[in-house]
């Protein structure tokens, strides 16, 4: 039978953990095993996980390699290296499974696998409801919200400039898991990792269905704002003029690109010669000149969703 992990990395979640692990434990299909790491938590979460994991009993397994604190990206990763199963999905802390998710994402997979030879790396990913912290909904769709079209997860040369898939929304089929993992320490988010990796060597499918509750609050790692015009408009302009903002962005392009250095070093030679070509075009797009850049961006197809993040990625100042 279908074995599904899925994989949780906590930190100093008690306020919120106990409603994700109900959600949980309601999921429709029931073949699951919960593998968690705990990433180095100062409140009462590891006991939240040892009562959870006594409650059931053979399929939660606390990883506890006493790595310390690693970040979610690495805490994750090792999750990865350490799962078995036939798939496997990320899970974070503070949001809420509606229950037909492991269901309707499997289902899909299955779909997305007919026709494809045996191997080949797969993903599947789910749009979300955007709540706040009492899980009363603020959107209905996440990636309306944000102006995402999911489709794009599956194309190289939009998931080399920036992340479509959510890994809380997401299922890998165990040749992706095995093509990803290790996660190396260049990598900004592990979800964006993994969603390079599938664009690159397999395929991707997406649910329209939501089936995440996204709960935003003050802790959130990674936020959500809607896209709106004038928040945009000045974000382009403080990244342009602004000395702290222009500081801000080259490092957090700086951190891009060392992410995709790392990926050109793991994956170059495997990669087809168009892919190779397109990932070389991206690690020297921001040693051009904007109006060179522009040209660089239409040729290879580096296009953000909006034309404003598109001004912003071409406007950004020289490396």
């Amino acid at each position: 039978m279908t074995q599904i992990d899925i994989l949780l990395s906590t930190y100093n979640g008690e306020r919120y953990l106990p409603e994700q692990l109900a959600s949980i434990s309601r999921q429709h299909f029931r073949n699951w095993n919960l593998l968690v790491r705990d990433d180095g938590s100062t409140d009462t979460t590891p006991q939240i996980l040892e009562t959870f994991a006594g409650k059931h009993s053979g399929r939660v397994y606390i990883l506890r390699d006493r790595k310390g604190r690693l970040g979610p990206t690495r805490s994750f990763s090792r999750l990865m290296t350490h799962s078995k199963a036939d798939y496997a999905m990320f899970c974070d802390q503070d949001d809420v499974w509606l229950p037909n998710k492991i269901e309707k994402t499997l289902r899909r997979m299955e779909d997305l696998e007919a026709g494809k030879a045996p191997g080949t790396p797969l993903l599947v990913h789910c749009d979300l409801i955007v709540a706040d912290e009492t899980l009363k909904t603020q959107y209905g769709s996440f990636w309306s919200l944000r102006r995402i079209h999911p489709e794009n997860a599956g194309r190289f040369n939009r998931q080399l400039v920036s992340n479509v898939v959510s890994g809380c929304a997401l299922m890998m089929n165990r040749a992706l898991l095995k093509k990803a993992a290790p996660i190396p320490a260049e990598a900004l988010m592990h979800d964006w990792w993994v969603g390079q990796v599938a664009s690159a060597f397999g395929y991707v499918a997406h649910v329209k269905t939501p089936l995440v509750v996204y709960r935003q609050h003050t802790g959130n790692k990674v936020g959500v704002q809607p896209y709106k015009a004038g928040n945009f408009i000045g974000g382009v302009l403080k990244r342009v003029f602004k000395k702290e903002a222009k500081k801000m962005e080259r490092e957090l392009t700086n951190r891009r690109l060392q992410q995709g250095k790392a990926f050109f070093h793991c994956y170059g030679a495997e990669l087809t010669e168009s892919r190779r070509k397109t990932a070389a075009a991206y690690l020297r797009l921001y040693h051009f000149l904007p109006f060179f850049r522009f040209g660089i961006m239409a040729r290879y197809g580096f296009w953000r969703t909006g034309i404003l993040r598109n001004l912003a990625m071409g406007m950004m100042p020289r490396i």
